[in-house]
């Protein structure tokens, strides 16, 4: 089928659909606060001075990421970590 639908439109659509969707995601982050969770270590961001890890619900390159506050673990560790915040896409949390 031929490409009808103006650009303009398809940035409309795509805007709301994503305005929807962090909504769910922040809902379901925020769910997570003050429990404990198994986190992959995976990389230290050395420009924002902080480990950052996985949870094993959170593909690579597609969901957020576990921001690990006061952590002294490496990458490929894998460690608890209580969740203390709750972002649209991404988690803050603390060793447990």
């Amino acid at each position: 089928l031929p490409d009808d639908v103006p650009e303009r439109v398809k940035m409309e659509r795509k805007n709301r659909l994503m305005e929807i969707q962090q909504k769910i995601s922040l809902g379901a982050n925020r769910r997570k606060v003050g429990k404990i969770f198994t986190t992959l270590v995976e990389r230290y961001d050395r420009e924002e001075r902080l480990l950052i890890g996985k949870l094993p619900t959170q593909a690579p390159e597609v969901d957020g990421e576990v921001i690990l506050d006061g952590c002294d673990a490496k990458p490929g560790d894998v460690i608890d970590v209580r969740i203390t915040e709750a972002m649209e896409y991404d988690l803050v949390g603390v060793p447990s």
